[in-house]
């Protein structure tokens, strides 16, 4: 569980360096291109918004994702469960039939 905990977490660590290294090369990339100030200021508005576009779309799917495997985590915790349930009821009921002999 931790260590899908931990994948998670390095994963959002990589897409947050990944979006503001993106957004940081646009920026400047953008600031050193001989444009007016207006068009410059209007380029680094449309790179901000598809970047917060990109990272929404890239966390909804990590999102997903994650609740998935939250989901398989829990049927097979369900199930595990059922089994021991299911294992300590013939243990007792075996123990039961033996005590009812002596």
């Amino acid at each position: 569980m931790e260590d899908s905990s931990n994948r998670a977490n390095n994963t959002l660590k990589v897409l947050a360096a990944f979006s503001f290294g993106s957004l940081l090369g646009a920026t400047l990339g953008i600031l050193f291109a001989p444009d007016k100030g207006s068009v410059t200021r209007h380029k680094i508005t449309g790179e901000a918004e598809d970047l917060v576009e990109e990272f929404r779309t890239k966390m909804k799917e990590k999102v997903e994702e994650m609740r998935a495997k939250a989901e398989q985590l829990e049927k097979l915790t369900e199930e595990k469960i059922q089994a021991m349930t299911k294992s300590v009821k013939a243990t007792v009921g075996h123990t039961d039939h033996k005590s009812e002999k002596v």
